[in-house]
């Protein structure tokens, strides 16, 4: 079982619609909705919303961890994401940006989301913010399978190299 370092999970800040200004550190989002992931937002007061949303996330890194490289960890997305920290773009999942103005889908709810988090994106002590573009395209929609946090990348590459000889 893949767990996280540093667990994530539970209540986060979300809003439907899209601007890419929420990614910003200092946007307030206080007066944003809650949503407890993992869990899909039709369950939580956002029933039949297809397209996009965005959730939010501020944590504290502790000491131990701040000195390790580290992997994102946001277990299964529905559908297409894109996952900033603190501004940064961190990784994302899916094409965004089409030719022509219509975003297709083609089964990326059913990948596993890890993200590797280069040296260039400094985590602080305190006050980082996770900020996650998602777009559901039909059905249901939301960060909807753990884990969610920071693991190391030893953690990760280890559960990873476990997993692949159990096959």
């Amino acid at each position: 079982l893949l767990t996280a370092d540093l667990n994530l999970e539970g209540d986060w800040k979300f809003k439907i619609r899209d601007s890419l200004i929420w990614k910003e550190v200092d946007y307030n989002d206080e007066h944003w909705d809650a949503q407890t992931i993992p869990g899909i937002w039709e369950e939580q007061g956002f029933e039949d919303y297809d397209g996009f949303a965005w959730y939010r996330k501020k944590f504290d890194v502790p000491a131990d961890l701040k000195s390790q490289k580290l992997v994102a960890l946001f277990g299964k997305i529905d559908d297409l994401d894109q996952v900033y920290l603190n501004g940064d773009l961190l990784g994302y999942t899916g094409e965004f940006n089409p030719r022509n103005g219509e975003i297709r889908t083609n089964g990326e709810y059913r990948e596993f989301r890890g993200y590797y988090v280069p040296d260039n994106i400094e985590l602080k002590d305190t006050g980082n913010i996770i900020a996650i573009r998602v777009y559901d395209s039909h059905g249901v929609g939301g960060l909807y399978e753990g884990p969610v946090g920071l693991i190391t990348q030893d953690n990760y590459t280890r559960y990873w190299n476990f997993k692949v000889k159990r096959r």
